[in-house]
């Protein structure tokens, strides 16, 4: 492939968002800001995943390779390893078994946050690195 159709693959690109995002105004404004299009469709799992057009005309969707689940901060992950966790690693498994990667984005997160305890929760930093790093 030459760098001229990765070039004209990359712009083709599309932002898939499962059609279970909560539509707010956040949200539009959060797709707004992509610097490609998007279309708002099912996700077998994830938030998040993409789709391009080959230089062949072809589709081709990650949506079954690569997917990102997003938090909107430190508090919702953390009820995710706790009173949502196998509803959680469900999510998680149907991927995997399917052969795709799934990253977490955790919206105004940092590992600093983490470190301080700074989110809504009784877990423990120690506890949500070790859930996060697992």
């Amino acid at each position: 492939m030459t760098y001229n159709e990765i070039t004209q693959i990359l712009k083709s690109m599309v932002i898939i968002v499962d059609d279970r995002e909560k539509d707010t105004p956040l949200l539009h404004q959060r797709l707004n800001s992509f610097p490609c299009a998007y279309m708002r469709k099912r996700l077998n799992f994830g938030d998040y995943s993409a789709e391009v057009t080959l230089p062949n005309g072809e589709k081709f969707s990650l949506a079954d390779k690569v997917t990102i689940e997003r938090k909107a901060d430190l508090t919702e992950i953390c009820g995710n390893f706790t009173t949502n966790r196998i509803r959680f690693a469900k999510e998680f498994d149907r991927a995997a078994a399917a052969g795709a990667k799934t990253y977490i984005l955790i919206e105004n997160g940092s590992w600093e946050k983490i470190n301080r305890g700074a989110y809504r929760s009784k877990m423990t930093p120690a506890s949500l690195l070790g859930s996060l790093t697992t």
